[in-house]
């Protein structure tokens, strides 16, 4: 339930493109290997590696190697409009540190030396439970979100990074009460990105990353925005900005590939508009669009 906020919180876009995507569904081994080229190191000790365990990324503290996959379509130029979002779920068995570190980010300029939308974990003060946090570009984290996390549970993680001024904000489960996303306020030149990379380190405790998901949302005029989602048993709702007059349309998939149009030549009557339907058939992931 919770991949319908992937798409659907949006900022002003167009029809998202599948940049990455990666279920790890491999065999048990390093992921490096595994994944058949599609991931790379770039850093740490290659004997000590990210690892795929029972059809997830394992990140530990105890290793040190870090891995990237490249975007499809990169590099992300900051001139070009592009603004890319970023989701998974993770599952801490081992808090992180209270220092804490980050573990995911996107990567750009030589080399991709420059790590940008740095997502950090670590242990909340003084209970027994953490936090994640995100930055542009610093060692720690400009903005913590307020949502206490425990452990051996599964959360999603989104995040949005708009390239031309390298501004990230991140959101964890949208599609509960805890819903409010927070911007990092450290500043930094803006790059182009070519990948998204995993990192492990000291600090950051021991988790499962599954069901990655990285799509461009790239500006078009007139925008509009998600202003509502809403499921009560198995039906959603979906409201969005639109222009009196306008045409739009919802399409559905269930695997991020193929779409079905499930609403088209919508005919906008005031400056919003909703579409509701069903959640019992097989399709996961929702997305509104402008018809030309």
């Amino acid at each position: 339930m919770l991949h319908l906020a992937v798409l659907c919180f949006s900022a002003p876009w167009g029809l998202a493109e599948v940049l990455l995507t990666d279920s790890f569904d491999y065999t048990n081994g390093a992921l490096v290997e595994v994944s058949g080229g599609k991931w790379q190191p770039h850093s740490g000790t290659n004997t000590r590696p990210v690892n795929v365990v029972s059809g997830r990324a394992y990140l530990t503290r105890s290793y040190s190697q870090d891995v990237n996959a490249e975007l499809e379509g990169q590099p992300y130029r900051t001139n070009s409009g592009a603004v890319l979002y970023l989701s998974f779920t993770v599952n801490f068995t081992n808090f992180p540190s209270p220092t804490g570190s980050y573990f995911a980010h996107l990567r750009g300029g030589t080399n991709g030396n420059f790590h940008y939308c740095r997502i950090f974990a670590a242990k909340a003060e003084a209970t027994n439970s953490f936090q994640l946090g995100i930055a542009n570009h610093d060692d720690s984290a400009s903005a913590v979100h307020s949502l206490d996390l425990s452990l051996n549970t599964d959360y999603r993680v989104l995040a949005q990074y708009v390239v031309s001024n390298a501004a990230s904000t991140l959101w964890i489960d949208p599609n509960t009460e805890a819903n409010g996303g927070v911007t990092a306020t450290d500043t930094f030149p803006a790059i182009n990105i070519t990948d998204f990379a995993f990192r492990q380190d000291d600090n950051i405790g021991n988790l499962y990353v599954d069901d990655l998901l990285v799509t461009n949302a790239t500006a078009i005029q007139p925008p509009f925005r998600i202003s509502l989602i809403s499921v009560t048993n198995q039906n959603i709702l979906i409201r969005w900005e639109t222009e009196i007059g306008g045409l739009y349309g919802v399409q559905a998939s269930s695997d991020l590939i193929t779409w079905t149009d499930v609403a088209n030549n919508l005919i906008a009557l005031g400056t919003n508009t909703m579409f509701s339907t069903n959640l019992s058939g097989s399709f996961q992931f929702f997305r509104a669009y402008r018809v030309p």
